[in-house]
């Protein structure tokens, strides 16, 4: 495979890093983003979109954890429309996809439920049918990111034995939703349904096929996001090794911490090769299922050494909030988490190993 970045490619991932350069939250930045056509990412071009390939998506989530940015790029504007454009009937996507590729509308996927792993597969969520179109939907989804915030929800849930995705208007009676703080200082509720109405997403009585088709995209992305994060904090702190002066020499002089450095640099190329096989994997006909899997448990890995090892080489410094590493390593802990942790990776791939040899270990 070919890792080397064409021009068209370079010129995103620098017009995006650019846009995120201002720190903390920006009101505006959301219209900016749309401006700049990254809500459209995975939005077609005859519904104002972009549609850019797989490279393009990861490096644009690479720019936003580079930048630790807040915007709700990857729920929105990756995973939510993706699956929109998957599963939607034209008149759905040809209402939806434009304005969440101008920036008028956030929907996000809301999958998760409390006491559960992460999982595509509702199971604490019940449809029933309420008419010809309509349908009324009962349980509680938590935690759902920007969920508090959300102009429109895409819910999970079972009707029949059969999980589904219905569109559901969080504004109505019928939802109850909780806003809450999340470690990494973003927004997340607890949403509760009480015979809400809903409409289904597409036609298809099976949804799995389309979140199976939508999530990886989502998924790889997060570990784009968590190498972004890993880039600037091993930079940051190579910069405080080579600046703390410790009994007038520099930290860098100790070969040790010289080694724990190469260290996280050497995880973190790991993660980087992973990401990027699974962003070649998406783009191409022929993609390996679990290439998003498999960048998902390799950034959680090396986000767990890179975090730990800044946090250690900064000394008391990197405790403090008022220092940009603390941050950084909070947004790494919550993303492990976001579509399944390390464990929950894990056990995906090895539920997908069909073939097994014995291997004697006395021969």
């Amino acid at each position: 495979m070919d890792f080397s970045l064409d021009n068209e490619q370079l010129a995103i991932r620098d017009a995006v890093r650019q846009l995120l350069s201002s720190p903390g939250r920006d009101a505006g930045r959301w219209a900016e983003l749309a401006d700049m056509g990254v809500l459209g990412l995975r939005i077609a071009p005859e519904h104002g979109g972009m549609g850019a390939g797989a490279v393009e998506t990861m490096l644009v989530a690479q720019e936003l954890g580079r930048a630790n940015a807040a915007e709700p790029v990857i729920e929105v504007a990756i995973t939510a429309a993706g699956l929109i454009a998957a599963a939607g009937t034209a008149g759905q996507q040809a209402d939806l996809l434009p304005r969440i590729a101008d920036g008028t509308l956030r929907v996000v996927l809301t999958a998760n439920e409390p006491g559960a792993s992460w999982r595509v597969r509702a199971h604490g969520v019940t449809a029933e049918a309420t008419g010809a179109d309509g349908w009324s939907l009962t349980g509680v989804k938590e935690p759902v990111v920007v969920g508090d915030t959300a102009d429109l929800l895409l819910v999970t849930a079972l009707a029949g034995e059969q999980t589904r995705v219905f569109v559901v208007d969080p504004s109505q009676q019928g939802v109850t939703r909780t806003g809450y703080e999340t470690v990494d200082g973003r927004r997340a509720a607890r949403i509760v349904l009480d015979g809400a109405a809903a409409t289904q997403l597409g036609t298809e009585p099976d949804g799995l096929v389309a979140l199976r088709t939508a999530i990886p995209f989502g998924v790889a992305a997060y570990a784009a996001e968590a190498l972004g994060l890993m880039e600037v904090m091993l930079d940051i702190t190579v910069e405080y090794l080579r600046s703390r002066r410790q009994f007038g020499a520099p930290l860098s002089a100790q070969q040790v911490l010289k080694h724990r450095a190469a260290d996280m640099y050497v995880s973190l190329e790991l993660a980087r090769s992973t990401v990027q096989y699974a962003a070649m994997s998406l783009a191409s006909t022929r993609s390996d299922p679990s290439a998003a899997t498999r960048a998902k448990l390799q950034t959680s890995i090396a986000g767990r050494h890179v975090g730990q090892e800044a946090i250690q080489l900064h000394g008391g410094i990197g405790m403090t909030d008022e220092y940009v590493l603390g941050h950084y390593v909070k947004r790494l802990v919550a993303l492990d988490h976001v579509a399944g942790d390390a464990r929950h990776q894990r056990e995906l791939l090895a539920r997908s190993l069909t073939e097994h040899t014995t291997v004697d270990i006395l021969a």
